[in-house]
């Protein structure tokens, strides 16, 4: 993704307020908790990509969605993609 921790941290947090509770883990990892299981998100800061005189923030962020049931998963990866959606998509 391409986003400074303190944007992600942001976003996160919206996303928590669909959630029954956000709780953090470590320096870079949370814990959602969902009606029905848990959900581990980390984040990793990467090397800025520098392309000409603009500079992007870069990050892999990870999503740990096993102890979800199937239909869950996805209801949860389209709200996160939402929750971090930036201008035209």
């Amino acid at each position: 993704m391409s986003i400074s921790r303190a944007e992600f941290v942001r976003g996160l947090n919206r996303l928590a307020n669909e959630m029954e509770s956000l709780s953090q883990k470590g320096e870079s990892e949370w814990e959602l908790c969902a009606p029905n299981g848990r959900i581990g998100v980390t984040f990793s800061e990467k090397a800025p990509r520098t392309i000409g005189a603009l500079t992007l923030p870069r990050a892999t962020v990870t999503l740990d969605l096993q102890a979800l049931p199937q239909a869950q998963r996805t209801a949860f990866s389209r709200r996160f993609r939402l929750a971090f959606q930036r201008g035209g998509g």
